[in-house]
């Protein structure tokens, strides 16, 4: 089964063949929950790739085994012409990403470097490894426009603390985030990778949003500590989820109070003898 747009078609539906889109926001999506996706449709699809060439908008979800390796190089080749796409996110279903997956998307950003402004890439359980991580995080150097930056890599063996480090390091190159979501999660991160992080916030004064999921890791209280107070000097942030439960410390030490009011949102987190004076302030405690 695939979708286009909301739209779903098969190998027996002839509705874009005839059409001339010109749509600027679209959704490619892959599933094979249900049904496999032949080669006649996926061949549907791709010959009509080319007309999106207003493209700005662009979602591809892949779920189950929907699409072999070489069938993901050749739509990430389609979309590498779109010379308008501003958004691009990828969302990949369990085990749907490995490290040929990951090098049709870096060639996307390499391509669409000059106009991507926000870049998603959540991906649930992969099958990447280090060697595929360093030329990624190449690509991301080059997009010196982007304003929202997101990935999500968790559950393997294969990632370790220098391929965060890798990718940090190239988002610390960037000065123009006003999102930035980094969900790290069950990947045995140690301290190594904090000030790497710290460095991202830094160089980026302008952020608006932080997303940060360590859970699962073995970070410590005195590692994590000074990110903390990295995010809290952060002038501009108005929206800030941290999760850091399930690491080499006592997790419920550290509260998540929630401050409200018309113009700010923000989630900080305090110490256990803090949360006190926070809840009798009236805020929000969970």
């Amino acid at each position: 089964m695939f979708a286009i747009k909301g739209y779903e078609f098969s190998s027996h539906s002839q509705n874009m063949k005839n059409d001339d889109y010109d749509f600027e926001r679209t959704e490619l999506f892959f599933s094979s929950q249900y049904d496999s996706v032949t080669q006649e449709d996926f061949n549907l699809v791709c010959e009509n790739l080319p007309k999106f060439s207003q493209l700005k908008y662009l979602t591809f979800t892949i779920f189950g085994s929907g699409l072999s390796d070489q069938q993901i190089e050749h739509l990430a080749k389609q979309i590498e012409s779109y010379d308008k796409l501003t958004q691009f996110q990828f969302n990949f279903g369990i085990g749907c990403i490995n490290d040929n997956a990951l090098k049709s998307i870096t060639q996307v950003l390499e391509k669409c470097s000059a106009t991507l402004k926000s870049v998603s890439i959540i991906d649930q359980s992969s099958k990447i490894t280090s060697g595929s991580i360093p030329a990624f995080a190449n690509a991301i150097k080059q997009l010196q426009k982007i304003e929202n930056f997101e990935i999500q890599i968790n559950s393997t063996q294969q990632i370790n603390n220098q391929d965060i480090i890798h990718i940090a390091n190239s988002l610390s190159t960037i000065s123009s985030l006003k999102q930035l979501k980094l969900h790290i999660y069950n990947l045995n991160l140690s301290d190594e990778i904090v000030p790497h992080i710290i460095e991202i916030i830094k160089k980026n004064q302008e952020l608006e949003k932080i997303e940060l999921d360590l859970c699962t890791n073995q970070l410590t209280e005195q590692g994590i500590t000074p990110l903390i107070d990295e995010i809290l000097k952060a002038k501009n942030l108005t929206d800030l989820m941290f999760q850091i439960k399930d690491n080499k410390f006592d997790h419920s030490k550290i509260i998540k109070s929630r401050l409200l009011n018309k113009h700010f949102k923000l989630y900080k987190t305090y110490f256990e003898e803090e949360d006190l004076k926070k809840k009798e302030s009236g805020c929000n405690i969970f």
